[in-house]
């Protein structure tokens, strides 16, 4: 039985909501982890340049923890052991499982990536980073709301 809060089905069906934006931009034949790999991509493209490589693996690796904590299905996928994985290390291995875990996977990964980032930077400048890539999503949510969902936590995803 899945036990989600309100604010973690808020956070997903985001992630879920950037995954397909990015599987139309994909050309709609895109599988749902081609989606999530290119989410997770862009999200690297658009940050790098504001927190360099080696603050966005930072963000992806508390990400990873955050989400394993939620996820239990994480435990099942092959991640590097090893400092924080890179974009290229992370869809790998996620795309060695195509089944429905790996989906689910990545998206409580894409939705912690986002609540922690907002977490750091609030969530009104993490809509400017994501209405970069994803206008149309960004336009339908509210970053009020959004904010909301993310303080149910503390910063570092315990409690």
């Amino acid at each position: 039985m899945d036990n989600r809060s309100e604010d973690q089905d808020l956070r997903l069906g985001f992630a879920r909501e950037l995954m397909d934006a990015e599987a139309l931009s994909l050309g709609g034949d895109a599988s749902r982890i081609e989606a999530g790999q290119s989410v997770l991509s862009r999200l690297y493209e658009i940050l790098r340049p504001v927190v360099g490589a080696g603050g966005y693996e930072t963000i992806l690796l508390r990400a990873l923890v955050i989400a394993a904590r939620n996820e239990s299905r994480l435990g099942g996928i092959d991640l590097p052991k090893a400092g924080a994985p890179s974009v290229q290390e992370l869809t790998a291995a996620l795309g060695r499982d195509s089944g429905r875990s790996a989906v689910e996977a990545v998206e409580s990964i894409i939705a912690e990536f986002m609540s922690f980032l907002a977490r750091l930077v609030g969530w009104p400048l993490t809509m400017v980073f994501l209405r970069e890539a994803w206008p149309a999503v960004v336009a339908t949510h509210d970053a009020e709301e959004l904010e909301q969902s993310t303080h149910s936590g503390s910063l570092w995803g315990e409690g």
